[in-house]
């Protein structure tokens, strides 16, 4: 007869093993779910400072009393933000050397944008064309074509934005898109514009909600 009926496992038993791993399973989950949380509300708090920036950004061009035809900006990310105008209020047809008044909007929102140039890791300049060629549109056009006149219109904002000192010229780039990006198929005009495509910095983003929470707790707050 075996009187030790009723005696537990020993140790090291499959079953003992068995309830150690799922132990370690349910562990793993709950440290994967908490830190899939953390990473939510992180990317939440990022994108609501960016989303702030960006409102920052817009309400100080529209201080500039720049109308919404010449100048449109709105976000295409969390973290971008474009900035359009219509090429006719800054260059003359066929044209690179920007018009008085045109230098005098690009003057207003690079300030802007300069003032806030820290939350930035880039600004490149774009230009677009219509798609009509150049040499159809007459008047001795000195560009070949619509890809040079688009890349030379793009690098004289640039050159201002920074012989100006307005933006940081390591964030600067630009780049002729011609006509292959065109934003309306049915009518020439719209598609004929510079574009600032802005990007934010993340990390900077980051920083500033993790300095805001160390404020408010030093604080008290």
């Amino acid at each position: 007869m075996d009187l030790r009926l009723g005696r537990q496992d020993p140790e090291g038993t499959p079953w003992s093993v068995l309830a150690d791993i799922a132990i370690m399973i349910v562990l793993v989950l709950v440290v994967f779910i908490v830190l899939q949380f953390i990473q939510t509300f992180r990317e939440r708090a990022i994108n609501a400072e960016l989303s702030r920036w960006q409102q920052e950004l817009r309400t100080a061009i529209g201080a500039a009393s720049l109308g919404q035809s010449i100048v449109q900006v709105d976000s295409i990310a969390p973290d971008r933000q474009r900035i359009a105008f219509s090429s006719e209020a800054l260059f003359e047809t066929c044209r690179a050397a920007l018009k008085p008044a045109g230098v005098l909007i690009l003057q207003s929102v690079g300030a802007a944008i300069g003032a806030r140039t820290s939350y930035l890791e880039s600004v490149m300049v774009e230009g677009h064309t219509d798609s009509v060629p150049v040499r159809a549109a007459g008047g001795g056009c000195p560009f070949a074509s619509n890809w040079e006149l688009s890349s030379a219109r793009a690098t004289r904002v640039v050159t201002l934005f920074a012989s100006d000192s307005l933006i940081e010229e390591f964030k600067l780039s630009a780049v002729g898109r011609a006509e292959f990006h065109p934003i309306d198929s049915t009518q020439l005009a719209p598609n004929r514009r510079i574009e600032l495509i802005l990007q934010y910095d993340r990390g900077r983003a980051l920083m500033d909600i993790a300095d805001d929470t160390v404020g408010h707790v030093g604080s008290g707050r």
